[in-house]
């Protein structure tokens, strides 16, 4: 991230709460952008400014979709650039989606796809309604309750109990967050064991934090691939239990509680409200 610059889930959650506040979401102008949503236009072909409203809507709400990924930290984005209308969003693959605010031509539905098929867990993207409004719904839904539980665990009121009930393909939002702020020792060993328990170097150790962020990123992905079914197994019977424990360590504990504390409180509760009222929004013209 360059210098002076926000973090990308920051950038991201700024720019889309300008563009909403732009549009006009009277009961009005609800009713003309759910008319040209659901029945005006074929998302599946491009235009060049037919529809402003209604494309500035969909980029919102596929953006949004973007501002958890992997985990608060969105360690598979690098950085994200915005030159009004045109928003820049650099990979951690180092490569780069460009778009412009109202303009669905071919990057704009580029960039939907490639978040259909790499955030949203779909091969194909369903570009029809209800579906292309529901699927990123449904991952700010998934959010939304991945951060009312990392506020449990800042506030300390998860226990063994809790942690043994995480779901290893639900919950890897938040099993990833909880891995990126462990002390860097603890997380590498973690990593140690799932790249020689799944025979895969890609998820070996990093030599930093950021690296091996990324490491967690990877593995987590690898989660909900249909090929990688070894994978989720490894998740729910090795790390789980793994995490459990070095989480009822009092010194690890401390030192997570601690990592945490500059993404709790005023932040987690103002990403939370921007999902509800992205989810109420979407509910709005569904």
């Amino acid at each position: 991230m360059a210098k002076g610059a926000l973090p990308p889930s920051v950038e991201m959650m700024v720019a889309v709460a300008k563009e909403l506040d732009t549009l006009d979401v009277s009961a009005t102008g609800l009713a003309q952008l759910k008319q040209t949503l659901h029945h005006e236009w074929d998302w599946q072909q491009v235009g060049t400014g037919e529809h402003r409203e209604a494309t500035r809507l969909l980029q919102c709400l596929y953006m949004a979709a973007l501002t958890m990924v992997g985990g608060i930290g969105t360690p598979g984005i690098r950085r994200v650039s915005i030159a009004y209308p045109e928003v820049s969003i650099q990979w951690a693959s180092h490569a780069t989606d460009v778009f412009a605010w109202g303009i669905w031509d071919e990057d704009a539905r580029a960039l939907v796809q490639h978040i259909t098929q790499t955030v949203l867990g779909t091969r194909q993207p369903q570009w029809e309604m209800p579906g292309l409004l529901a699927r990123p719904q449904g991952k700010l839904r998934y959010y939304l309750g991945a951060l009312e539980t990392l506020q449990q665990v800042y506030q300390g009121m998860m226990d063994h109990a809790t942690l043994g009930r995480l779901n290893p393909t639900m919950d890897r939002v938040l099993l990833g967050v909880l891995m990126t702020h462990l002390p860097l020792d603890e997380l590498n060993a973690l990593l140690a064991k799932a790249s020689h328990l799944l025979n895969d170097p890609l998820l070996s150790p990093g030599a930093n934090v950021e690296s091996s962020i990324v490491k967690v990123a990877i593995l987590f992905d690898l989660a909900v691939d249909p090929d990688r079914s070894d994978v989720a197994t490894f998740i729910g019977e090795v790390l789980i239990p793994r995490l459990t424990e070095t989480l009822l360590n009092p010194r690890i504990r401390a030192q997570l509680m601690a990592s945490m504390g500059t993404e709790s409180g005023q932040y987690l509760q103002g990403l939370a409200q921007f999902y509800r009222t992205m989810i109420t929004l979407i509910d709005r013209l569904t």
